[in-house]
């Protein structure tokens, strides 16, 4: 039963170490399926109506990129999928145009507001959840942040802050739930010496991307797929287990 494996993958997903879903799953079936789940590529958003025939909205691969699912009454349910390189042409694009810059539509931070206020405006934000999932420890702190776009604010140096407040001003009153928001430490940029892809590209920070002996650790953990069922409200994740435990 479809009910059951999302209450059972919810419950091991708050333990994200035993976050496994087997192949043999019918959640796994219908996260499969694309005339059930509604998959979002990254710098994307998607909002599930309370009609529609899917069920799911699923993102993979969270390494340098977080995920926003909200949920309210009604199976309603909205998802963006934002990593750093969008977020950060995002308030490239807002910083220009109070500037006098040009127009740059389709920023990522703008889009996801719009998108959550449009999908939840007719509800009480306090019957809204935001889950934000996904993140790296040592890959939430840019530079970028704190020299050109929050010199002042010291808490806005970190990614995970910046969406964190995005969705905060665009839903005020729902309730934001982090519990699954950069619970993995991930590599930094000195563990990457050597090996393999340009430093700097997190991207390539996945563990079966780097050369023997650079990897192999407790950083090497990650989100592979999360997922938010509309009728449940509940978030569901395979999770990526560190070589050395497997």
């Amino acid at each position: 039963d479809l009910g059951v494996a999302v209450e059972q993958a919810a419950a091991s997903t708050s333990n994200v170490s035993m976050a496994i879903v087997g192949a043999d799953s019918p959640l796994w079936t219908a996260l499969r399926d694309l005339n059930t789940t509604q998959h979002i590529s990254e710098g994307e958003v998607h909002v599930l109506p309370t009609d529609s025939d899917m069920r799911f909205l699923a993102t993979v691969f969270l390494y340098d990129s977080i995920t926003v699912f909200a949920s309210g009454p009604g199976k309603r349910a909205f998802g963006a999928h934002v990593n750093t390189t969008t977020l950060l042409t995002s308030l490239a694009g807002i910083k220009a145009r109070r500037l006098g810059g040009l127009e740059s539509p389709g920023l990522i931070l703008e889009t996801m507001a719009s998108a959550m206020q449009d999908a939840f405006r007719d509800v009480d934000p306090s019957l809204v959840t935001i889950s934000l999932v996904g993140g790296h420890k040592n890959l939430d702190l840019l530079g970028a942040l704190r020299e050109t776009y929050y010199p002042k604010e010291e808490a806005m140096w970190r990614f995970s802050a910046v969406v964190r407040r995005s969705v905060a001003e665009a839903l005020p009153g729902a309730s934001i739930d982090t519990s699954l928001l950069n619970r993995f430490e991930g590599h930094n940029l000195k563990d990457l010496n050597g090996c393999g892809g340009p430093l700097g590209d997190s991207r390539n920070f996945e563990g079966h991307n780097l050369k023997d002996g650079c990897g192999g650790d407790s950083r090497d953990q990650g989100f592979l797929v999360v997922a938010l069922d509309s009728h449940s409200g509940k978030v569901v994740s395979q999770t990526r287990q560190a070589r050395a435990s497997a």
